[in-house]
């Protein structure tokens, strides 16, 4: 009756259970879809292999939906597989039926079929490797912990036999279960995180997201709290994004979890309540147990007995139902509690009892020690593999030593000459670079001090004195002695600091502007990123092209004009250092004068210093001007 309440509720108000209703109904077409082609096909199909693998499909697609036609199709693949002696098919049929079998809780019947399939000899070592998993399931159902164990050890000494990680990560997602209700928890820890590690390696998200949330619930159970809600959180996100609603489902539950343990009674309802929902709709019987025995386990921490009881007695019938024994075993316990706290005492000592009775078959001494000689013996036989492995390599690395130390002396032998004639290369090579750099600065030296420009600077010297500007022509004189002086010393060096090059250009710019009439205005702009104090560049690189931008510029359009000069921080360490004028641009026609030469002289040696021309980009027009932008190794 609560079960149908709940349902009812949930078709009327639960907008999340319509969404989940709509989602497993486009499964279901998807699956019809499915299922209809293959049963067309089985129509038309000979009595061959090709109907076996038709009928094996058929009871794998059905067997979450109709078993009885999922083991009906299974009988007859069986039937059909013997006829023909067709080994690989007969053993997958058997364990389809037998994986049908477990999902219904008929475990009897599951393991009968399971280890039949194991009977065939096929060498498909993955497909034995997969039925072990299956057995192993089923004994953990029933929680024979060391024979699921056993048989979860076998599957993976098989994949790692065959490198199958996705199989690996398989195993250690049905082994957390069982170390879980050991309560071994950091075991449990340990292999949800080597499988999440595994699956996100092969880009599997909706197994990443299991082994997420499997983290979550040992992180719970560790009290751990916050790291378990951030697991969990990742492990929703997931499920989200690949719209598995199922998976979706336990995470909701555990979330209730954390917030039962963190003492959030309401949060806790809420989440195993909206965990329930999806589990009815998907009439998964396992998970409506569990989500039931949780609201059971908030109503009676609530003290609300009654309903407690109500939610237990859903609980065991689930269980009992679905085959578990684990669920069943604990609903029972928690009944006998509710009972207790309900007043009825005799069906509460009846059900501790029972409670008992069923513990002492699980967790006995013995099975509890045969879990943990199963854990350590495997252990054991990883690390002596890996022993075994590393006296193989180190046994053939010994022979290939013998090889190679021959070996490696004649290449010894052979590097050291190549080396020694590398070096002498490179040594001849460093010493004509050192000359042709040499070359390139007294160039650059002799274009920065050409004759007209000197001539020209002590002509408007004199001519100030003459016209009795003294004080004008003193101020000249000493720039233009500063300006030699620091051209001289800097002339023989290969950098400088940005500082210096900054003071020397302003120097002539300054100089150029008294002999113009102060026929053009500049400014300089340095990035707030460049220190200049500490940067050091190559001497002299822009005054070639701010004598350029003056004198085939702005003087031949003899109207006030201006230079900016504009030096910025690129990646890289590099320096981009821009000189742009308003003056008449480039001018196609107009004849190479002696000053332009030497113009253009300065600039090219200059261009080579820098590396090359791809270093030096010139933009112009007759309207805007020139642009010059260098690229400046720092």
């Amino acid at each position: 009756m609560l079960k149908k309440r709940l349902v009812i509720h949930a078709l009327k108000i639960k907008l999340f259970f319509i969404y989940v209703l709509v989602f497993n109904l486009n499964i279901g077409f998807s699956q019809d879809n499915i299922v209809n082609e293959l049963l067309l096909k089985l129509e038309i199909s000979d009595e061959d292999t090709n109907k076996v693998i038709l009928l094996n499909d058929l009871c794998w697609e059905l067997a979450f939906v109709d078993d009885i036609k999922s083991i009906e199709f299974g009988q007859q693949s069986i039937e059909l597989a013997e006829k023909l002696n067709y080994t690989v098919g007969l053993q997958d049929a058997f364990r389809y039926t037998g994986r049908t079998y477990s999902l219904y809780g008929q475990n009897e019947e599951a393991l009968r079929y399971l280890k039949k399939a194991l009977e065939f000899n096929t060498n498909n070592l993955r497909s034995i490797g997969l039925i072990h998993n299956d057995i192993g399931c089923v004994y953990d159902n029933m929680a024979d912990y060391a024979q699921a164990l056993d048989h979860f050890y076998s599957a993976i000494r098989i994949f790692d036999q065959i490198e199958y990680s996705a199989g690996i990560g398989l195993i250690k997602i049905n082994m957390v279960n069982i170390y879980i209700f050991q309560s071994d928890y950091s075991r449990a820890l340990k292999l949800s995180e080597e499988a999440y590690e595994l699956y996100e390696s092969i880009e599997e998200p909706i197994y990443a997201g299991i082994a997420m949330f499997n983290k979550g619930t040992a992180l719970i159970s560790l009290k751990r709290y916050k790291q378990a809600n951030e697991s969990l959180r990742h492990a929703l996100n997931i499920f989200d994004q690949e719209n598995d609603i199922r998976h979706k489902s336990e995470v909701l539950n555990s979330f209730g979890n954390l917030h039962q343990e963190l003492g959030n009674l309401d949060s806790a309802l809420y989440y195993f309540n909206e965990s329930l929902l999806v589990d009815i709709s998907l009439g998964n019987q396992l998970w409506e147990a569990k989500s039931y025995s949780n609201i059971a386990g908030v109503y009676f921490a609530k003290e609300a007995y009654e309903k407690a009881v109500e939610y237990n007695e859903l609980a065991l019938k689930t269980a009992k139902d679905a085959g578990d024994l684990q669920w069943f075993m604990t609903t029972i316990r928690y009944l006998s509690e509710d009972y207790y706290q309900n007043g009825q005492h005799q069906l509460a000592y009846e059900y501790r009892l029972f409670y008992d009775q069923i513990k002492d078959s699980i967790f006995s001494e013995t099975r509890s020690n045969q879990v943990l000689e199963l854990t350590e013996k495997y252990e054991t036989e990883k690390k002596d593999q890996e022993i075994i492995t590393l006296k193989k390599l180190q046994e053939a690395s010994t022979r290939e030593n013998k090889l190679y130390y021959t070996a490696l002396g004649i290449s010894i032998l052979t590097l050291l000459l190549i080396v020694f004639s590398i070096l002498l290369y490179l040594r001849n090579q460093n010493s004509k670079n050192k000359i042709l750099q040499n070359e390139l600065e007294q160039k650059a030296f002799r274009a920065q001090m050409n004759p007209h420009f000197i001539f020209n600077s002590l002509n408007s010297i004199q001519r100030m004195y003459i016209e009795g500007k003294e004080d004008t022509a003193n101020d000249y004189m000493a720039d233009f002695s500063r300006l030699l002086r620091g051209i001289l010393e800097n002339s023989g060096k290969s950098k400088i600091m940005l500082n210096e090059e900054i003071e020397i250009t302003k120097l002539y710019l300054d100089l150029e502007r008294m002999r113009s009439n102060n026929l053009f205005d500049y400014k300089i702009n340095i990035d707030d990123e460049i220190n200049a104090l500490i940067t050091m560049v190559p001497p002299l690189i822009l005054q070639p092209y701010i004598e350029n931008a003056i004198w085939h510029g702005i003087i031949p359009k003899n109207e006030k004009g201006r230079i900016d000069i504009t030096i910025a921080l690129k990646k890289n360490r590099q320096l981009t250092c821009e000189i742009k004028d308003t003056g008449v641009g480039f001018n196609p026609n107009e004849n190479d004068d002696q000053k332009k030469q030497d113009s253009s002289h300065g600039m090219g040696i200059t261009a080579r210093r820098l590396g090359g021309y791809k270093n030096v980009h010139i933009t112009s027009s007759s309207e805007t001007g020139t642009k010059v932008v260098l690229t400046v190794q720092i």
